[in-house]
């Protein structure tokens, strides 16, 4: 990895900005915070969970519908699977960082900052996360 990453608050997640280049100040910081290895993570409940178990965070793609930008996922951080009337808007990286087995969910840390769903943290479902057409590395 040549770039890692820096800390949210030296440079927070502002959707105009996303085409500038960071600070001189933020490369610094991320060249502490490098990766160290790439694994991947087999698209199973068990593996994704041994992976957090184990205290290793994993960042992963998904295909991102219409209904995550539904006020009640902003409000709420709670992901639905995608209904017939959804459609495809895009993709976006997170990372996941724990699981709920009550609630049948993943816990996700957006980049979207602390005022989008749970304080910057959304739930999705372990159905979601576990479809090759849905999500993946």
């Amino acid at each position: 990895v040549k770039v890692g990453m820096c800390k949210g608050p030296l440079w927070p997640y502002d959707e105009s900005t996303f085409k500038d280049k960071p600070r001189k100040e933020c490369y610094e910081q991320a060249a502490k915070n490098r990766g160290l290895e790439y694994a991947r993570v087999p698209q199973q409940l068990v593996g994704m969970k041994a992976c957090i178990n184990e205290g290793f965070p994993f960042v992963f793609g998904f295909t991102v519908y219409s209904s995550f930008f539904s006020n009640a996922t902003k409000v709420s951080g709670n992901m639905t699977m995608p209904q017939e009337t959804d459609t495809v808007a895009g993709g976006h990286a997170v990372m996941a960082i724990g699981y709920d087995d009550a609630k049948k969910v993943f816990i996700v840390r957006n980049s979207w900052g602390d005022t989008w769903g749970d304080k910057g943290y959304f739930y999705m479902p372990y159905d979601y996360i576990t479809q090759a057409s849905l999500a993946s590395d």
